[in-house]
């Protein structure tokens, strides 16, 4: 089936230092009578919805002619962006009644001035920002699919073997089956996976918006077992595995014992289904598989860069010791954390608050076809079910008005592959983002201009020309953050050198010649595919 993929030729999201590529934009269209925003690019600046005179002014609303004026008229934007709340108590799982008042005054006032509003909005990064990883059990042999959500030592011998299940409801999913010794009941007993390869997407503490020491976390390993053993009275404080939970320096965070009891809820007989959470409170139990938010990255260590594989070493791993006593099928540990949690549970206020802004944001003039789209913004490898689900989501609720569009940052979408030994290809964003979601717009995210000053090491600092109209305003001034001057002002000669610099040394994965030369070919690929 051919599938349409819009890229920045659908929308461009654009620094403030392209005024000069956006004013010749413009003026092909000024001589036109009627503005038309149907006809034109999706063309916006990111946090353009906050004006630069009150930037620091939290979470209030600007809707002053000042702010319409320069989005409107001086820049010709046709949308309108804002990065996090748009109003006071604008939360994730707020206030419904004052969340939808606040939405629908914004929309009246953008509407009103002629852009389109993009929802990049608190319950939508709360959602797509939800963590879920599905660590495979069996081995699976590297560059396969998913090869790294599995664990470098994955048992197999006379005993233990990966096959399909297509038993109960294990649907043809491989996994891995320990047998039983009936002559000896534990002699086989030991670990059967341990030292996971993707082993470091628990561990951010550096990237604000995606940080993984704010939220519980849910270890939930894929189990089922014999049912006549199960269902055994005599059997009911049998360990069947323990799970043991490591955090980055190789500690033992928690240890957790699944006995046959657990599989089965107070009163009821074990049917022999896989299960991924168990019972423990009917009996007592205080233990749980359960993790709190610093646990694996703890606060009181010294920071570890998840994203330096080379400088930095992380030890995270969760680890499956069986204790040879009974038959069992194990598919894969599930690590999420509170948001994925709620989001594929359906938690009920959560659902209601999505539902809600999706119908707001798919109420726009039909004839004038430019939808309000959701949107999310750079994220990690393992946020990718939650972004798919949303897109599912929105695309249902809104009756395909509207979607959710991407922003890739390649690096970080990246940074789950050890040493990032494989840089995804095309064909890798198709399979693992889009062929199961609704998402059409995906939106690369390369950095080549940086606002950093000279004295900063960890950036190159930007330049621009200094013919550009903003230098004739502000003379002689160079780097200058509180008049919004990112850059230094450099000849038009000087300027061009940079600029091809900045496009030919950086890295393969981040260079525009290679950026786009992969767009390209994704944009073939998936339109003969």
């Amino acid at each position: 089936m051919k599938t349409n993929l819009y890229y920045s030729a659908g929308i461009i999201l654009l620094s403030l230092l392209f005024l000069s590529s956006i004013n010749a934009i413009n003026s092909a269209e000024s001589g036109s009578q009627n503005f038309n925003p149907a006809k034109q690019f999706l063309i916006t600046a990111m946090h353009s919805g906050a004006d630069s005179s009150n930037i620091n002014t939290g979470c209030n609303p600007d809707f002053s002619q000042n702010l319409y004026s320069i989005l409107r008229d001086t820049l010709r934007f046709n949308a309108w962006h804002r990065y996090g709340c748009w109003f006071d108590n604008d939360v994730p799982l707020g206030n419904i009644g004052v969340i939808s008042q606040g939405i629908t005054n914004t929309l009246t006032q953008n509407n009103q001035h002629g852009l389109r509003t993009i929802f990049d909005r608190p319950i939508s990064r709360y959602v797509c920002y939800g963590q879920r990883s599905d660590y495979e059990c069996e081995k699976i042999s590297q560059y396969n699919d998913y090869y790294f959500h599995s664990f470098k030592n994955s048992i197999t011998n006379t005993y233990v073997s990966d096959f399909a299940d297509y038993n109960f409801n294990g649907a043809g999913a491989k996994v891995k089956y320990c047998s039983f010794n009936a002559g000896g009941p534990g002699v086989w007993s030991g670990y059967i996976v341990k030292d996971l390869i993707s082993n470091r997407e628990q561990c951010n503490r550096v990237i604000d918006h995606t940080r993984d020491d704010i939220y519980d976390w849910y270890v939930k390993p894929r189990i089922r077992i014999d049912t006549a053993f199960a269902n055994n009275p005599n059997n009911q404080e049998v360990k069947v595995c323990r799970i043991e939970m490591i955090d980055w320096n190789d500690n033992l965070v928690k240890s957790v014992d699944i006995r046959v009891k657990n599989f089965k809820n107070l009163n009821l007989r074990y049917l022999g289904d896989y299960i991924d959470e168990y019972y423990y409170l009917p009996y007592g139990d205080t233990a749980n598989l359960n993790l709190s938010p610093t646990d694996l990255c703890p606060e009181t260590s010294p920071m570890k860069r998840f994203n330096e594989w080379v400088r930095d070493t992380i030890k995270t791993d969760f680890r499956v010791f069986w204790y040879g006593v009974c038959e069992m099928y194990i598919d894969r540990i599930r690590v999420e954390n509170l948001p994925a949690k709620q989001l594929f549970d359906r938690d009920q206020r959560l659902m209601d608050q999505i539902e809600a802004e999706v119908n707001l944001a798919s109420n726009f003039d039909p004839t004038n076809p430019i939808p309000n789209n959701f949107y999310n913004e750079e994220f990690e490898f393992n946020m990718t079910p939650c972004n798919q689900e949303l897109s599912k989501i929105i695309d249902s609720i809104s009756q395909e008005k509207i979607s959710l569009m991407v922003n890739i940052n390649m690096d970080m979408y990246n940074v789950h592959i050890p040493n990032y030994e494989q840089i995804f290809e095309p064909a890798d964003f198709k399979k693992y983002l889009l062929d199961n979601s609704k998402i059409k717009i995906i939106l690369p995210n390369p950095y080549y201009l940086e606002g950093w000053e000279d004295s900063d090491t960890i950036g190159n600092p930007s330049k621009n020309p200094n013919t550009l109209p903003v230098y004739s305003h502000w003379q002689g001034i160079g780097y200058d953050i509180s008049k919004g001057l990112l850059t230094y002002p450099a000849s038009p000669a000087e300027y061009d050198i940079w600029l091809q610099n900045q496009l030919d040394d950086q890295p393969s994965y981040y260079n525009f010649k290679t950026v786009m030369k992969n767009m390209m070919r994704f944009q073939y690929y998936l339109e003969w595919t």
